[in-house]
């Protein structure tokens, strides 16, 4: 027994359509996009905090610092005897 009669909707005049509306887009974040959301800015300074001072170190260890002495620090490669 097929019914040939359209679908209605409480409404006169209205047809409503065999096909459900296509799923509106949410504009929430999905679970993978919180996790990134939360977790960068704790990553972020764990790696400045970290990476820094490793890069620093490096510089430092190519340098002939001081931290008694005064003036900049100077290239390794060209020693010289601080002035008196």
């Amino acid at each position: 027994m097929s019914d040939s009669a359209p679908l209605t909707t409480g409404h006169p005049g209205q047809v409503a359509s065999a096909t459900p509306p296509a799923p509106a887009r949410s504009r929430r974040l999905s679970d993978r996009g919180l996790a990134v959301a939360f977790t960068s800015p704790a990553l972020l300074l764990l790696l400045t905090m970290s990476v820094f001072p490793l890069l620093w170190a490096l510089y430092l260890s190519f340098t002939d610092y001081s931290a008694t002495r005064g003036g900049p620090p100077s290239s390794s490669g060209s020693r010289t005897t601080p002035p008196s």
